[in-house]
């Protein structure tokens, strides 16, 4: 599917999904709070409230997510209702495994409309190998080289290292998302930058994701997996295309602190030589 073909509702179903019942669901959580101005906010969107109502509203919707609405408080429409639904108890009315997600685990993976929500659950990044055919994009960092480099060498932070191992380790192929050029083969030869998506606005990481999502399209076709080793802002409108194209995502890091992110990548990894040189 093709970003012509995306309305701001299919936006807003998949936001909705990715942000507040995926995490939900994998946190264990009964119940999800959403604010319809949350999510109107978070998306950058522009006088589309009644939007953001009317999917909220929705029934359909509500039971395309295994949930049900449970409470509902303020106006027919605009920034200040809030809504409660209930996460369903019975997993296969979510098209959930029943898997007990674990801590530090492979589990978070988001799912397109009406598709199975397939979970990994494994210890380690090592493990991952039996997921089929999962790509591994990973974030750029600020720390690098300031010589031309091949892009795996260029960035040389702690986490970033221990990133490149992890998935190095699994065999499987991997991307950078640079704030500046997009999607990066590990190999390809790129200059140093400052640029980050720290210091953009709204509009400006909406076109980088979509830049991205143009990328990945040339080179992937749907049904792709997709590890993120990256932050939110690399996620918020790259997962919600990728969502939407036909493809499934997966966040293992999601919720951890930065030094349980570093103790996370390491287990189960040696170091590599070069990465020190």
């Amino acid at each position: 599917m093709g970003t012509g073909s995306q309305t701001t509702a299919d936006e807003i179903r998949a936001f909705i999904r990715l942000q507040y019942f995926g995490p939900a669901r994998a946190r264990r959580d009964l119940t999800v709070p959403i604010r319809s101005g949350d999510v109107h906010r978070d998306m950058g969107l522009v006088s589309r409230m009644p939007s953001v109502c009317s999917v909220l509203d929705s029934k359909k919707f509500h039971e395309g997510c295994g949930a049900k609405l449970v409470n509902r408080q303020g106006p027919p429409a605009g920034a200040n209702v809030e809504y409660t639904f209930q996460l369903l108890p019975n997993p296969a009315d979510a098209g959930l495994s029943d898997a007990a997600p674990k801590r530090n685990a492979i589990s978070d993976v988001a799912k397109p409309p009406g598709a199975v929500r397939p979970v990994v659950a494994t210890g380690t990044l090592v493990d991952h190998r039996l997921a089929g055919n999962g790509v591994f994009l990973v974030s750029c960092v600020s720390k690098k080289r300031s010589a031309v480099s091949p892009a795996k060498e260029l960035y040389i932070s702690d986490w970033f290292i221990k990133a490149r191992h992890a998935v190095e380790s699994t065999g499987r192929p991997w991307f950078i998302l640079s704030a500046k050029y997009g999607l990066v083969e590990p190999s390809a030869e790129i200059a140093t930058y400052n640029t980050t998506l720290n210091d953009m606005g709204v509009a400006e990481r909406r076109a980088w994701a979509q830049e991205v999502y143009r990328q990945i399209r040339d080179r992937f076709t749907p049904p792709t997996h997709f590890v993120f080793l990256a932050g939110d802002r690399y996620r918020e409108f790259l997962s919600i295309l990728l969502l939407e194209w036909g493809a499934t995502i997966e966040v293992p890091m999601e919720g951890l602190r930065i030094g349980e992110q570093l103790r996370w990548l390491g287990e189960g990894n040696k170091p590599c030589p070069d990465w020190t040189t």
